[in-house]
């Protein structure tokens, strides 16, 4: 620790520290309530862009990955999904009440624009 702090000191860096708390150890990102939401979300008529535009709108980040689907009761376990997991960009600066409702408006708009997708004549609830 000695090292790493002499080695920055050299370059005019030093570790974060404050009187009362003590030494910065996080990532400035997760200052704040440091929670985050995640929902897993399946939505098949959604293309990837439209899913990255709205999730960019309501400060969302999306992570999709290819799962296998299965099937209860059901041997073939073949068909594949995309599954978009979903949750809050900032952590900064909201309480975990504010952080809620970004990923549930969020979420809201994501699936309503889904049954827009599906049923065109249909005006969402939200």
């Amino acid at each position: 620790m000695i090292t790493t702090q002499k080695a920055l000191a050299k370059h005019g860096h030093v570790f974060a520290h404050h009187k009362k708390i003590g030494y910065v150890s996080t990532c400035p990102t997760n200052i704040g309530t440091g929670m985050q939401i995640s929902v897993r979300l399946c939505l098949p008529s959604l293309s990837l862009n439209d899913i990255a535009i709205i999730a960019r709108k309501h400060n969302l980040e999306v992570r999709s990955k290819e799962e296998q689907q299965q099937t209860v009761g059901s041997s073939k376990n073949n068909e594949k999904r995309l599954v978009h997991q979903v949750s809050n960009q900032q952590h900064w600066g909201l309480s975990e009440y504010d952080i809620y409702a970004v990923v549930t408006r969020g979420v809201q708009a994501l699936l309503a624009a889904e049954d827009q997708v599906l049923f065109p004549s249909h005006t969402p609830g939200f």
